[in-house]
């Protein structure tokens, strides 16, 4: 038994024997931020200012040398294998009504794609959940395993969920959806769940994404269009395969028809015509912007593409990484 000391606070608590900083803290009632908690978004980074800890599993490419060098670790990762003094830059106490567990009805599939569904679930009557644009909850399976996914629907829709779920082949919802699901079905939820959310800002806004990372994002845009369009540049580039991987195109082409300072960039990997922007989502933003300086970057999808945005837009576009949030969708544990 480890203890943890939060550095320029009264705050300190116990971490079991393998077990991480961030589970620790919510075991003890206190939130830090994170995201997939899976090493990989980089948004429960903090530094282990005192002490001795194994990471689970490698943060190359999620932290940079500098930031290794100065103490940063993944506090989803970090065990500690003595008493430990970190520095974070925010930590709180649980709010335990922030989060709450519904059985809501399965009342609209459909499936978009070879490989994605979209499902929109009511919550039962009179019951409201409070969201951020961009967070994610959990799905729980019959056999009590549970699966992640981010919320599509706008933070004022606070009755119903909508889930882009991209098909695994042999996954446990996947497998779900294609052999039994119905409308009418009931599903456990806890929600909502994650840092990765819109902030407040006046920055331009450039959102990154690739196949059903654009979820949150939709829940971003559609938020921002209730509460009155901003008037700064907005930009979003969806990456995919082919044209069917923009499985909700024609919506975001609408947006960009209704308001001048919103821009779509679809980009494609494999299957493009001449007139299509090709290559890797990340690198047409590079293309695009050798400075990002001022914007507010949120990038979603597969880790290779969150890292390799994280990577480029800082050390190529001078992006402040304290301007790049991001969620990374791991596939085979529930995304």
């Amino acid at each position: 038994m480890a203890k943890i000391i939060v550095d320029g606070t009264d705050i300190e608590f116990d971490c079991a024997d393998g077990q991480s900083i961030l589970a620790a803290a919510r075991s003890a009632g206190f939130e830090l931020p994170y995201s997939c908690r899976n090493g990989i978004c980089g948004s429960c980074k903090g530094i282990i200012a005192e002490g001795d800890y194994e990471l689970q599993s490698s943060v190359d490419g999620v932290l940079t040398q500098q930031e290794l060098t100065e103490g940063w670790s993944l506090f989803c990762q970090a065990s500690p294998t003595s008493d430990v003094r970190i520095k974070v830059d925010s930590i709180q106490k649980i709010d335990p009504d922030a989060t709450k567990t519904v059985e809501a009805k399965l009342y609209r599939l459909e499936r978009v794609t070879d490989d994605v569904s979209v499902l929109s679930l009511r919550f039962p009557a009179g019951v409201r959940v409070k969201f951020k644009a961009g967070q994610y909850l959990q799905l729980q399976l019959e056999s009590g395993e549970v699966r992640s996914y981010s919320m599509a629907n706008p933070s004022h829709q606070t009755d119903a969920a909508q889930l882009h779920v991209r098909h695994v082949p042999g996954g446990a919802f996947s497998s779900y959806l294609e052999n039994h699901a119905s409308v009418g079905d009931f599903l456990k939820l806890e929600l909502p769940l994650g840092s990765f959310y819109l902030r407040s800002t006046d920055n331009p806004l450039l959102f990154v994404v690739s196949g059903t990372g654009f979820a949150p994002v939709k829940s971003m845009i559609e938020t921002l269009i209730k509460q009155g369009f901003p008037d700064v540049p907005i930009y979003l580039y969806w990456g995919g395969r082919r044209k069917a991987d923009l499985y909700m195109a024609d919506l975001v082409q609408r947006w960009a028809a209704k308001y001048s300072n919103f821009k779509f960039i679809p980009v494609f990997s494999e299957a493009f015509e001449d007139t299509d922007r090709s290559g890797f989502v990340h690198q047409a933003v590079v293309e695009d912007f050798p400075s990002l300086e001022g914007f507010d970057v949120y990038a979603c999808g597969v880790p290779a593409m969150v890292n390799a945005a994280r990577r480029d837009f800082v050390d190529m576009c001078q992006l402040p990484s304290k301007s790049f949030f991001c969620d990374a969708f791991v596939y085979s544990s529930g995304h």
